[in-house]
């Protein structure tokens, strides 16, 4: 049965038998994506993989804009033109350079322009919107593009613990 975003209530009953009670229990379930056959959406976001595959195959139109989650994996150029356009950088699944999708001339949050290059880090976990295309053979997240989601993982503390071994030259007979 079809359910429209937004909340569903189930109820779970059994009505017991000769070594168990009956019980019932209800619960509630939050329903943001009606057709899970549709990727590439606000709520139901590609994978990087899953984002170059769909571009590969032709079947999608060139004027719609997909939502893509990855990780910056690594930066064309670490330079930014004086309009902030020119920030190139790819994303993958798994933070490496294998299977990384290039992220062509995009913003920051809420479509505003990169003002350095640190503004995005190797690691940043982002969300992406933007047009998909192919370059040069190559599925990329085509120019005007920006940033809908933009996390920067803590990165660990480690503090310095010092071990003492205390050696002595005496030994107790138990007396």
């Amino acid at each position: 049965r079809d359910v429209a975003a937004g909340f569903v209530e189930f109820t779970a009953s059994f009505e017991g038998d000769d070594s168990n009670k009956p019980s019932s229990e209800t619960y509630t379930m939050t329903v943001v994506n009606i057709d899970p056959t549709i990727y590439g959406t606000a709520d139901n976001p590609f994978t990087v993989a899953d984002a170059m595959a769909y571009t590969s195959s032709g079947r999608y139109d060139a004027d719609a804009e997909f939502y893509v989650k990855g990780i910056v994996s690594e930066f064309y150029k670490g330079d930014i033109v004086s309009d902030g356009s020119n920030f190139r950088y790819y994303n993958s699944d798994d933070n490496t350079s294998w299977d990384q999708m290039m992220v062509f001339k995009g913003s920051g949050l809420e479509k505003a322009a990169f003002q350095t290059a640190d503004d995005l880090q190797i690691g940043d976990e982002v969300t992406v919107c933007g047009k998909l295309n192919v370059y040069r053979g190559h599925p990329e997240i085509g120019e005007g593009n920006y940033l809908v989601a933009w996390n920067r993982p803590e990165t660990p503390v480690f503090e310095k613990v010092e071990t003492f071994i205390v050696f002595t030259d005496s030994v107790s007979t138990g007396e």
